[in-house]
């Protein structure tokens, strides 16, 4: 701001002025706020808001020197906030009679030279104050008629660079905002501190007369401007502008891992999710890191082979959520012969190195612990090894990751506009906030949805044929209690998986069925859970049916079609399609977990030259969050989990057993700073859920973007297995009330 003495230099050889003029001519420096308290004007986003303490001076009749009645009486001034920031300081008072127009900086050149020129005509010529008062007025009014189509257009500056005129009642325009009382007849009683708080880029919806004058502009806009538009101004909208390298749509397995590798390369990424990390197919999965043995049936050695070199690199990466698993196959002479399941276990076990797990053996069941819970009459079995993963911990541990190394994770939150913009893309992203995208290059990773994202972007009818297969699963209490997994082979050569699960359950599936309707509206059929029920109870002596099915899920695996007959035969290996010309557009096409990271490295090898990117492939040597169970930022090496448990129940002996085992496996080496420095049980907080205290719970929606109780007890944890309706509602008012 300029400083008093330079106003009265700036005034000088102007004529004299009245004695009220005169009057405030010597006045004293220290009537104005010091050097650098005093900020007019947009400066940096500053948002301003009420603070106690700052009297504003009250105007008096120049006739009788009482204090005037009608006007609003402020005992509070203003101090301007940067969020994020220290306060800039506070707000020049309001314009009183008494004070010089031509003292107050960074006003409207305009405006200035009016005034000055009325000043110097003298009282008599314009009735002194009185004039300067009506020019500010109308300087204001205009002001602010400029502002408010230019701030209800997302991403338009407004219709003139500088600052509001001095002397302005609405503090929010000196953030370029329309005035406070024009802002809380859009956005409704009491929500006009939330809308200040939205950021430097929020604008605000017109109403009234300007709202219908410029609908149709808005609307010809198309994305936010035409949601604008069929809102009247009703609704605002946070419009945030992010450039970027590259923008990834769907939080998905895939997407979390492309937007990982991406950011690890220095590139600008931003990943939006229309729902919870993992919300999806990513979490209803098998829970495996497998090659794919019964894919060798389908001649598919290629992806067996990635799929096992994989394997061995997640094993190190995440050993954590991440451990081998021992699988029994009991030998069913009718679906298919010993010699066949010997042959395809020998290239199992050869068709990619093996540094931590053991090879496959055949066993005599009889003889094994695995044959005691199995009907009598199988004597023959085969035992082989595969990898056990928390699928939903992996996806939220590779977005936790690319957000470390820079990128930017949007949770709930859709894009519904993608389009070109010369050598780009400018996408519109809408959810509790709203954002115009614009990227040098998108990835289009939003699994059963990512033909409908194609279409989006290109406008073709149909870019490519997927095949949705749904997958269904069911939880029953446990059958075993040792810790083998079971592959049981059905008379239709399908095969299912009976494996244990959170200690006290056994995870049974999948199926594969043709699915045709919304993916989001996914659930298991009735005909499912017979069908599993009725497959497990001709292997295990403990007998199961609908009344023990504690749990059941569904997901949608959006595979290629490749004109296979029957659902379980589609491939489950992926594809990447960019087209050639245009700014960078990439889509992904099938995957499974297993092969996420392979995945998101050959995407990165399409996209870096395009984008100009040096960066080398860098995701297998970098354990992810919680993997460096030995030393800090190494990969673990062998059974790397057993000495980190033991170490980790030493230095905090107060956890019960239980708890220090889920926190471990949780959170691997961050689970001590989950805890945040608590040292005894009764520092974790409430006991929200059994298992789940507050301290956990702040962890999770701080720093893993949970926001409603089920992304904490089925997507992060498990314990939506033990509780209650009443406790899952303690969970999410908790929340509600809590949330970032």
């Amino acid at each position: 701001m300029l400083h008093a003495a330079k106003h009265r230099r700036r005034s000088a050889g102007v004529a004299a002025p009245a004695a009220h003029h005169r009057r405030l001519a010597g006045r004293r420096s220290d009537h104005l706020p010091a050097r650098g308290q005093c900020l007019h004007g947009r400066r940096h986003g500053a948002v301003a808001a009420r603070q106690p303490g700052h009297h504003r001076p009250q105007r008096r009749s120049r006739s009788t020197g009482r204090q005037r009645t009608g006007h609003r009486r402020r005992a509070d001034g203003a101090r301007l906030y940067r969020p994020g920031r220290p306060v800039l300081g506070c707000r020049r008072p309001r314009h009183a009679a008494g004070h010089d127009a031509r003292d107050r900086p960074r006003t409207d050149c305009a405006r200035r030279a009016r005034i000055d020129r009325a000043a110097k005509r003298g009282p008599d010529a314009c009735n002194g104050a009185r004039c300067r008062h009506t020019l500010a007025r109308i300087a204001r009014r205009r002001w602010r008629q400029r502002q408010r189509f230019a701030d209800a257009v997302p991403g338009r500056r407004a219709g003139r660079a500088g600052a509001a005129p001095a002397g302005d009642r609405n503090d929010c325009a000196r953030r370029r905002l329309p005035g406070r009382t024009w802002l809380r007849r859009v956005v409704g009683p009491g929500r006009n501190r939330r809308a200040l708080e939205a950021g430097p880029g929020f604008r605000a919806a017109p109403f009234g007369r300007l709202a219908r004058r410029h609908a149709g502009a808005l609307a010809a806009r198309g994305g936010a401007h035409a949601q604008l538009a069929r809102t009247g101004g009703a609704v605002t909208a946070a419009v945030q502008e992010i450039a970027c390298d590259l923008l990834v749509i769907g939080g998905g397995i895939n997407g979390a891992g492309i937007a990982r590798d991406a950011a690890g390369r220095g590139l600008s990424v931003v990943l939006c999710e229309r729902d919870d990390l993992a919300q999806h197919t990513s979490s209803a999965s098998t829970k495996l890191v497998h090659g794919g043995l019964r894919y060798l049936e389908y001649y598919e050695f290629g992806l067996v082979r990635k799929a096992l070199r994989e394997r061995e690199v997640l094993l190190r990466l995440a050993p954590h959520i991440i451990w081998p698993l021992r699988f029994v196959m009991p030998h069913e002479a009718s679906t298919r012969p010993a010699w066949m399941i010997r042959a395809g276990l020998f290239l199992y076990d050869h068709l990619a190195r093996r540094a931590f797990l053991p090879a496959s053996r055949g066993i005599r069941l009889n003889d094994h612990v695995a044959g005691m819970p199995l009907k009598g009459g199988r004597q023959r079995g085969f035992e082989y090894s595969d990898g056990w993963v928390d699928d939903a911990r992996l996806v939220v541990l590779n977005a936790l990751d690319a957000h470390e190394r820079g990128a930017r994770i949007l949770t709930r939150t859709s894009c519904t506009h993608v389009a070109r913009d010369g050598d780009g893309w400018l996408a519109t992203l809408e959810g509790a906030r709203h954002f115009q995208v614009k990227a040098r290059a998108v990835v289009n990773a939003a699994g059963p949805w990512a033909a409908q994202v194609a279409q989006l972007a290109s406008g073709q009818a149909k870019p490519r044929a997927l095949r949705l297969v749904k997958g269904s699963h069911i939880v029953v209490p446990r059958l075993f209690t040792h810790p083998y997994a079971y592959i049981i082979q059905n008379s239709d050569r399908r095969i299912v998986f009976a494996i244990p699960y959170q200690e006290h359950y056994t995870l049974i599936g999948t199926t594969d069925l043709e699915y045709k309707g919304d993916p989001a509206k996914v659930a298991i059929g009735e005909d499912e859970v017979d069908y599993l029920c009725r497959l497990t109870n001709a292997y295990f002596h403990k007998q199961i049916g609908k009344a023990d099915v504690v749990w059941t899920y569904s997901g949608v695996r959006p595979l290629l079609d490749d004109s296979a007959g029957e659902a379980s035969a589609v491939t489950r290996d992926y594809l990447l399609d960019m087209p050639a010309g245009g700014p960078p557009l990439l889509h992904v096409w099938g995957g499974k977990i297993t092969t996420y990271r392979k995945l998101a490295e050959e995407a990165l090898g399409l996209l870096a030259p395009r984008l100009a990117c040096t960066g080398a492939d860098w995701t297998a040597q970098e354990p992810l969050p919680g993997g460096d169970l030995e030393d800090a930022g190494e990969l673990a090496n062998g059974d790397a989990f057993a000495p980190f448990l033991a170490r980790f129940r030493a230095a905090h002996p107060w956890l019960p057993e239980p708890l220090a085992l889920r926190y471990a496996r949780g959170y691997g080496s961050r689970a001590a700073r989950m805890l945040g420095g608590v040292s005894s049980l009764a520092q974790l907080g409430a006991e929200l859920a059994p298992g789940l205290f507050e301290c956990e719970l702040r962890y999770l929606a701080e720093v893993e973007w949970a926001a409603d109780a089920d992304d904490v007890l089925w997507r992060r944890t498990k314990l939506g297995l033990s509780c209650d309706s009443a406790e899952v509602e303690n969970v999410r008012r908790w929340l509600a009330q809590h949330r970032p």
